[in-house]
């Protein structure tokens, strides 16, 4: 049953669209540019109509003024009484005269006209043939002898046309309209359709679902492609989530330990019978635990920041070997200390772009974990590799399994054999952060023996 209450609820949501909206703008401006035409062809037409009229009388009435001075009245009259009757009935020129009572002597209307005094030339002439009122457009001659002559066409072709253009203009703008609302429908229908298709995808991952994806129609149109870019978007949210989960999930493990080892330490020392030297031990210890834990901290919001981009990108063309031979000042003492050597290989003139102090912590990490790892020696070397400067560390430690290699740089991952050394598992962690945050990239290679890790930077162009 229909109710207008009804009719109006749907009528407010339906016209409340922007498909509605958009199609309805578009469909009156397509009417107005109709009718625009149509009004332009018309006046062009009537006007081409007027003119040809007019060159007609006027043409007409030359020719009876050339009659008249060639063969007289008596001959004017007889080539008049001859075009009579050539012409049909349903002739439309028009033709009287009248002699100086106002007696008609010959014509096809059946009078003269009263109002035709005081000019020679009528557009618009109210005229009565056949008993009929007719709209005609006139010429008066008047003759040396006081004949009054008046010849003219009828404008009945023209109201014709006039008639035709407003039938054609109100079904142009009857099917206009009927064009109109069954493409605003289908606009509407369309872009509904996928607004809402977009729409449940939200409310499904609102609502927990996170691997819903919105259906992507086959064709490549504008809401497609922004259909496939909000998938891949969403894929890349649920792998960001999936990260932040398993991040989390990982410090709460690692966060457990040192809190467990915590709690170890200080319960002896707060029992009544826990000496002062014991309660010292275990108050340094503690602090030593505390100071561990701050530094894993620490890391972790260092690797966030260069993840988010929040560092300030203080870059700089920087010299590849000053920054290695600095390094190498740095950790010879360490490695001496070890009995272990570096060698270096540098290639002279090797730039890059980049912050130097994010650079060096990530040089330092990776001969840091060289050196706790390796046998006894290290291998620095950088070089160009087409576009590219590689530095490279090497160690001749035991390496990793295929296994461990694909799960280096994961935080807090750690490989077994370095499990019973002192680390946090996210030194590799950061140097991939800070390689991609510098535009590069980190390749780890297992040498057999020992471990060789990558560090890809792209050669600064002349105008950076």
């Amino acid at each position: 049953m229909f109710r207008f209450a009804d009719f109006r609820r749907w009528w407010r949501q339906f016209s409340a669209s922007l498909a509605f909206k958009l199609s309805l703008i578009y469909g009156v401006s397509g009417l107005m540019a109709a009718l625009f035409v149509l009004a332009f062809i018309y006046l062009q037409i009537m006007g081409a109509l007027h003119g040809h009229h007019f060159r007609q009388v006027d043409a007409m009435a030359k020719r009876i003024d050339a009659i008249y001075e060639v063969r007289g009245r008596s001959g004017l009259l007889e080539s008049l009484r001859h075009d009579l009757n050539s012409h049909s009935y349903f002739s439309s020129d028009l033709l009287i005269v009248v002699d100086p009572k106002g007696e008609k002597i010959l014509g096809n209307l059946d009078e003269l006209p009263d109002d035709i005094t005081g000019q020679d030339y009528f557009p618009e002439l109210i005229v009565r043939r056949q008993n009929r009122h007719l709209e005609a457009r006139m010429r008066k001659i008047t003759l040396p002898e006081g004949d009054v002559i008046l010849v003219g066409r009828e404008l009945g072709e023209l109201q014709a046309f006039r008639r035709l253009i407003g039938r054609v203009s109100f079904l142009a703008l009857l099917f206009g309209l009927l064009f109109t609302i069954v493409s605003t429908y289908w606009f509407r229908y369309e872009l509904g359709a996928s607004a809402s298709a977009i729409r449940r995808t939200a409310e499904a991952i609102r609502a927990g679902r996170f691997r819903q994806r919105i259906p992507v129609p086959t064709d490549n149109h504008e809401l497609s492609l922004l259909s496939q870019e909000l998938n891949r978007m969403l894929d890349h949210m649920e792998s960001a989530l999936h990260g932040v989960r398993h991040v989390s999930d990982t410090i709460a493990h690692n966060l457990r330990t040192p809190i467990m080892r915590l709690r170890a330490i200080l319960n002896p020392a707060a029992r009544p019978d826990a000496d002062s030297v014991q309660q010292k031990q275990a108050i340094q210890k503690a602090l030593e635990e505390i100071h561990h834990l701050g530094s894993l901290v620490d890391k972790l919001l260092y690797i966030a920041e260069i993840k988010s981009g929040v560092q300030r990108k203080n870059w700089q063309v920087l010299s590849v070997s000053v920054l290695l031979n600095d390094l190498v000042d740095l950790y010879e003492p360490l490695a001496q200390d070890l009995d272990m050597q570096i060698h270096v290989q540098l290639q002279e003139q090797l730039q890059i772009l980049g912050d130097a102090d994010l650079l060096m912590s990530a040089l330092s990490n990776l001969l840091d974990n060289a050196l706790k790892f390796t046998k006894d020696a290290v291998w620095l070397t950088a070089r160009e590799e087409g576009a590219f400067v590689l530095i490279s560390i090497r160690d001749n430690g035991p390496g990793v399994s295929a296994d461990e290699l694909r799960l280096l740089g994961t935080h807090f991952y750690r490989a077994q054999h370095s499990l019973d050394k002192p680390g946090s598992g996210l030194g590799l962690t950061s140097v991939m952060a800070i390689a991609q945050f510098l535009g590069g990239r980190v390749k780890i290679h297992n040498r057999q023996p020992g471990l060789e890790v990558e560090l890809w930077f792209p050669v600064p162009r002349e105008n950076e």
